[in-house]
C-alpha cells in the first residue's frame, strides 16, 4: 500500500468513527471550564481582560480551546442542532487523527512501510488512547500537535539540509571570511560603512527599548495622543485621531492613554520579532548568491509550517518547546548541519505564533512564560487511586508510571517493546541519522518518565499528562513489529499475525465503549479487577448514561443530588429536574460516580436503584429515597 493511500484511508476511517461516536461520551470535569476559558480568550482580541479570571487555566495555552470555541459558535449559528459537548468531542478526536497520521510519518523513518502501518494501527486502536481521544481536551490535542510538530519539523530540516553549499556557508570560518570581504568593500566606500553602522546602532537601540526600557516609543506615542486630544498636534495626526476617536471629548484623556499603553504592551514584542525576522532575512539575502536565495524561498513554506505548529503546540501546553528540541536534535546531530539563520527563524516564528495565540503572555511574555513553567512543573497535589490506596500526586512511588504503562495498554505492547529495544540497537548501527533518531525517540519517552519517576513531578488521572510522550514508546513497539516482519517470509502470515495483535484493542474498545479510557489489560484481570484498586472513571463521564436512565423514569420536578460537579449531570438532565449537591435537602435520587462509590458512603439509607457499569467495574450508581420512586 502506498504511503498516501494509507494516510487517506486512515483519515477517512478516523473521521467516520469520530462522527459516529462523538455523541456517546459524557462530559469530563474540566470541559466546561476549558470551554469558558476559550471563549474569554477569544474576547481578549476585542480588548476584554476577563480571561485573567479563569484561575490556573491561564497557565495553559488556550490555542485549542479558542479554536474549539470558535467552531462551537459557528455550529450554533448554523443551527446544526448538535450538542456543544459533542462538537468539542469530535474536535478532540480530530487532533487524535492528526497525531496518528503524524505518527506514521515519523515511524517510517526507521521502519518498513508494512510494519509502520501495523504500528500505527496498534497505536490508534489502544482503548486507553481511543477513549481519551474524545473526552480529553487538554492532553490529546497536545499529543496530536506535538506529533505534527515533530513530523513536519523533521521534514523541514530534511529539505533545509539538502543544500550542502548553503550549510557550509554558515560555518564560523565562512562568516569571518565574509566579514573580511565586506570590510574591504567598506574601505573603498566609507560613506556606506558609516550609514550601515548608524543603521545598526539605531536598530540596536530600538530593540533594547522595545524589549526592556520603554523610554522612546511609548513616551512619543503618549505625547502624540495628548496633543491630538487637544487638537495641537500635526494636522494629519489630528485628522486621523478625530476619525478614529469621534466625539473624543466625551471620554477623559486617560482612557485614550490607557488604550495606547495597552496596545503598545501587546504589540511591541511582535514588532520586535517581525523586525528581527526581516533583518535576518535581509542579511541572509545579501550574503548568498542567487541560487541559494532561490533555495531559501523554496524551503520557506515548510519551515513556516513547522514553526507555526511549534508555536501552536506551545500555546496548548508550555512543554511544547520539547518538540522543537527534538527537531533541533535531528538537524544538528542526525543531519550534521549547522543552519544558523533558518534555526533562528524557526524559533522566532514559533515564539511569535505562541505570543499571538496566548493572551496571558501579552505585555510580559518572558516573565509570564517563566511563571507558567514554574506552575506547571509543580502543580498542586491531587488524590490518586493506586493499588487500592488514595495517594497524593506528590507522593507517588517510582513504580507508579511503569506499572500503569504495563497494565493500561494491550497485552502485545510489552513483548513488542522488548523486541523493539533490541531492534533499535541494529537500527542505530545503520547510519548516523538513524542512530540519532533512536536516541531522540528514547528521550521523547524517557525524559518525561525520568521527571516523574526520579524527580517526582506530580501527575494525576493516571498518567494522562504524559500522553504526549507515549508515541515515542510506540515507535519502539513498531520496531518490534519490524523485527518480526523481517523474519516472516510470507506476507499473508505477517498480516494474519498483525490482525491477531490488534484484536485485544478492538475487544477493549467495543466492550468498554464509551469508557475506553478506563481500560486495563488481562495482566491485572481487566477493568473489572482493576475497579477499586486503580482509577476507572475519574472524570465521571458515566453521568451522561446515568442521567439518560433517570430521564426515562424519574417523575417531573425530581430533585437529584449529585456527587462531584453538578454540571456533569445538568448538561444531560431534563429541564424539570432540580440538580443539587450531595448533602443538600432530602433528594428523590442520588447520583454517584466511581470516585463517590469507592470513597464515600452517602445516603446509606437510600436503596440502590440502577447503575452504569462494564463487567464488575461500576462507573456510576443511582440511588432512590426509600418509597420515593
Amino acid at each position: 500500500m502506498k504511503r498516501n493511500h494509507f494516510i487517506l484511508i486512515l483519515t477517512i476511517l478516523i473521521l467516520s468513527i469520530g462522527v459516529l461516536l462523538a455523541g456517546n461520551y459524557g462530559q469530563s470535569y474540566d470541559d466546561p471550564g476549558d470551554a469558558q476559558y476559550g471563549e474569554e480568550s477569544l474576547k481578549a482580541y476585542r480588548g476584554s481582560r476577563d480571561f485573567l479570571w479563569q484561575g490556573d487555566r491561564i497557565y495553559y495555552g488556550p490555542a485549542f480551546f479558542m479554536f474549539s470555541s470558535a467552531i462551537v459558535s459557528l455550529s450554533d449559528h448554523a443551527r446544526l442542532n448538535i450538542s456543544e459537548v459533542d462538537v468539542r468531542h469530535f474536535l478532540n478526536f480530530l487532533t487524535f487523527a492528526l497525531g496518528c497520521i503524524s505518527f506514521y510519518s515519523i515511524v517510517r523513518r526507521v521502519s518498513k512501510p508494512l510494519p509502520a502501518i501495523a504500528g500505527t494501527l496498534l497505536f490508534s486502536t489502544q482503548p486507553l488512547l481511543f477513549g481519551h481521544a474524545f473526552i480529553n481536551q487538554k492532553d490529546i490535542p497536545f499529543m496530536g500537535f506535538f506529533l505534527a510538530t515533530v513530523a513536519v519539523g523533521f521534514k523541514a530540516m530534511d529539505l533545509l539540509g539538502e543544500s550542502s553549499n548553503y550549510v557550509n556557508r554558515w560555518r564560523c570560518v565562512y562568516i569571518v571570511e565574509k566579514f573580511q570581504d565586506h570590510l574591504d568593500k567598506w574601505r573603498n566606500n566609507p560613506g556606506t560603512l558609516i550609514v550601515k553602522i548608524l543603521l545598526g546602532l539605531f536598530i540596536l537601540v530600538v530593540g533594547i527599548d522595545l524589549l526592556l526600557l520603554n523610554r522612546i516609543f511609548l513616551p512619543i506615542a503618549l505625547r502624540t495622543i495628548r496633543h491630538a486630544y487637544s487638537g495641537t498636534s500635526f494636522a494629519p495626526i489630528n485628522y486621523l485621531f478625530n476619525i478614529i476617536a469621534q466625539d473624543a471629548y466625551k471620554s477623559p484623556i486617560d482612557a485614550y492613554l490607557n488604550k495606547i499603553t495597552q496596545f503598545y504592551d501587546i504589540f511591541r514584542f511582535p514588532a520586535l520579532i517581525i523586525g528581527s525576522l526581516l533583518l535576518i532575512t535581509y542579511a541572509f539575502n545579501n550574503s548568498t548568491d542567487k541560487l541559494q536565495r532561490k533555495r531559501f524561498y523554496w524551503l520557506s513554506p515548510t519551515l513556516l509550517l513547522a514553526a507555526g505548529l511549534l508555536g501552536v503546540t506551545t500555546s496548548i501546553r508550555v512543554a511544547g518547546p520539547f518538540a522543537g528540541a527534538l527537531v533541533m536534535g535531528y538537524l544538528i546531530f542526525g543531519l550534521r548541519k549547522r543552519l544558523l539563520i533558518p534555526v533562528i527563524q524557526y524559533w522566532l516564528i514559533a515564539a511569535l505564533v505562541t505570543y499571538l495565540t496566548w493572551p496571558f503572555l501579552w505585555g510580559s511574555p518572558i516573565l509570564r512564560l517563566t511563571e507558567s513553567i514554574s506552575i506547571m512543573s509543580d502543580f498542586p497535589g491531587h488524590l490518586v487511586l493506586y493499588m487500592g490506596n488514595q495517594l497524593s500526586s506528590r507522593e507517588l512511588p517510582w513504580h507508579f508510571l511503569p506499572i500503569l504503562i504495563a497494565i493500561q495498554f494491550t497485552e502485545p505492547v510489552l513483548p513488542l517493546l522488548g523486541l523493539g529495544v533490541f531492534k533499535s540497537i541494529r537500527v542505530a548501527r545503520e547510519s548516523a541519522v538513524r542512530a540519532t533518531l533512536v536516541i531522540l525517540f528514547a528521550m521523547w519517552t524517557g525524559l518525561p518518565a525520568l521527571a516523574v519517576m526520579v524527580f517526582r513531578t506530580p501527575i494525576y488521572g493516571n498518567f494522562r499528562q504524559l500522553l504526549f510522550s507515549i508515541p515515542g514508546l510506540f515507535i519502539f513497539v513498531t520496531l518490534g513489529i519490524d523485527f518480526i516482519y523481517h523474519r516472516i517470509q510470507k506476507r499473508w502470515i505477517f498480516i494474519l499475525l498483525i490482525s491477531l495483535l490488534l484484536i485485544p484493542g478492538f475487544i477493549g474498545i467495543i466492550s468498554l465503549h464509551p469508557y475506553e479510557y478506563s481500560y486495563y489489560n488481562s495482566y491485572i484481570g481487566g477493568t473489572s479487577e482493576a475497579f477499586g484498586f486503580f482509577e476507572t472513571d475519574p472524570w465521571c463521564t458515566s453521568y451522561r448514561a446515568a442521567m439518560n436512565k433517570l430521564n426515562s423514569f424519574a417523575a417531573p420536578g425530581s430533585q437529584i443530588a449529585v456527587w462531584g460537579p453538578r454540571f456533569l449531570a445538568r448538561e444531560f438532565a431534563r429541564e424539570d429536574f432540580d440538580i443539587v449537591d450531595v448533602g443538600d435537602n432530602n433528594p428523590d435520587y442520588v447520583l454517584l460516580c466511581s470516585r463517590g462509590v469507592s470513597s464515600y458512603s452517602f445516603y446509606s439509607d437510600f436503596e440502590d436503584l440502577d447503575q452504569v457499569s462494564k463487567g464488575q467495574a461500576i462507573f456510576a450508581i443511582i440511588k432512590a429515597r426509600p418509597g420515593g420512586r
